[in-house]
């Protein structure tokens, strides 16, 4: 394996959902108002994610809230589908951005999205970078993509 001195190499499982945030100076600040996910494709996998105020110790009693993302895929397309957030936490956030990179597909692939709007859709070769605004916590969203003939 090759890489230049000023790059680390990251080694991530195909199926991989990776949960990501903004820098936080430190723990404790409000929850944050985007969600960054990088996806990898090649493989189905799944990240049920967890998340709490951030401060109290309520998460010794599972106080807080679920989410789950599935990753499915077939030679016909690729599947990234986010279910309803399940619990709540004190300060939750109504709505929230997803920042989703999804690494691996072809580029210039029909995308789709169901249950959302997409606010922001762009290719940098083979990584797709989707941004979606304001979606509430209630909400179950779908992205599908479809790779070009």
């Amino acid at each position: 394996l090759w890489v230049p001195l000023n790059q680390v190499p990251v080694f991530v499982r195909a199926g991989t959902i990776l949960p990501l945030g903004e820098v936080s100076l430190r723990v404790g600040t409000a929850p944050p108002a985007s969600l960054i996910l990088e996806v990898y494709a090649g493989a189905e996998g799944e990240l049920d994610f967890y998340e709490d105020d951030g401060e109290s110790a309520t998460y010794r009693t599972d106080a807080g809230s679920r989410r789950l993302f599935t990753q499915r895929f077939s030679t016909h397309r690729h599947l990234l589908t986010c279910e309803p957030v399940r619990g709540s936490y004190h300060g939750m956030p109504k709505e929230r951005n997803f920042r989703i990179r999804w690494i691996g597909l072809v580029p210039g692939s029909q995308v789709e999205a169901i249950g959302v709007k997409l606010s922001h859709l762009s290719w940098v070769e083979q990584v797709l970078e989707v941004t979606l605004e304001e979606v509430p916590q209630s909400a179950s969203w779908q992205l599908v993509v479809i790779p070009s003939q």
